[in-house]
């Protein structure tokens, strides 16, 4: 490994070590009023759906994922990057999964939540108590290698 080459990170413990939070980036907060069909009026359960995308590069590392809720009478979107440097390293592809699951998703989840409640709250409309997140919630991310060297907006 010549002096320019990045350190790849192979162990979860030493990328917790590495990597620093840097920044939490909101892409998206919203939430609209919907017609509420027939069928709801007695109470639709609410449902939710957690998108999950990845860039990495050398340097660092940025974990995105959108929240979507709905609910009778009401659909609401939270996007939300967690942005995490690490000087001249690079996460071990085999490792994405596990940083999605045990760091990046407990680094977002406040802002999904915060983003989700604050429009609903916002339209008037009682807020909606998404699940715990766990390491199950994260599911199959896109993930898109960065070309550039480091991340960011």
């Amino acid at each position: 490994m010549s002096k320019s080459d990045p350190r790849e990170i192979q162990d979860l413990v030493e990328a917790v070590q590495a990597f620093e939070l840097v920044e939490v980036v909101a892409y998206e907060h919203s939430g609209k009023r919907v017609p509420i069909a027939s069928d709801e009026a007695g109470g639709t359960a609410p449902g939710s759906e957690l998108e999950v995308m990845v860039r990495h590069a050398v340097g660092g590392i940025e974990t995105r994922f959108r929240m979507t809720a709905t609910a009778p009478g009401m659909e609401l979107a939270s996007d939300v990057g967690v942005v995490s440097k690490a000087e001249d390293c690079v996460l071990a592809e085999h490792l994405l999964p596990d940083f999605l699951e045990e760091i990046g998703i407990m680094a977002a989840y406040p802002y999904l939540r915060e983003g989700t409640s604050t429009s609903a709250v916002r339209l008037g409309l009682p807020a909606p108590t998404p699940g715990v997140a766990s390491s199950r919630t994260v599911h199959s991310p896109r993930h898109r290698r960065s070309t550039r060297q480091r991340p960011g907006r």
